[in-house]
């Protein structure tokens, strides 16, 4: 039990030193961001961290993992792992979706924003770039 607990401390800390990354840019001048909202309600499963534009542009919604163990990485099979119901890959799609819905013609942009890294030998994932 101590080391689930010591765990989720460390991923909400993890989570809350993301979330002031963004609540600073509210303090920039000339700044774009005008709101941000942390477990956003209305963000479906990608809820830990939105932020929101006031020049028009879409939402960016933020799901930020952390995990205790270095010793593994993102694969394509892990992330269409269905574990306790739905893949990671099916909540950003519904998500997304639920968004497009709500908002026509305005696409959001999903991260996905962890301290693991994309696993070298996935023929898939390791074509895409860390920072995208």
């Amino acid at each position: 039990m101590a080391m689930q607990s010591s765990a989720r401390i460390k991923g909400d800390d993890y989570q809350f030193l993301y979330t002031w990354l963004h609540v600073l840019d509210l303090k920039k001048k000339n700044t774009k961001v005008s709101k941000v909202r942390i477990e956003d309600p209305d963000a479906g499963h990608v809820d830990d961290v939105t932020v929101f534009y006031s020049d028009g542009t879409p939402p960016h919604y933020y799901q930020v993992k952390y995990h205790v163990d270095q010793r593994s990485a993102y694969t394509l099979e892990l992330l269409l792992d269905k574990g306790k119901g739905k893949s990671l890959l099916e909540k950003f799609y519904k998500t997304y979706k639920e968004h497009l819905n709500d908002n026509p013609g305005i696409a959001a942009r999903l991260h996905l924003v962890s301290n693991w890294s994309i696993d070298p030998k996935d023929k898939v994932l390791s074509t895409v770039e860390n920072e995208h």
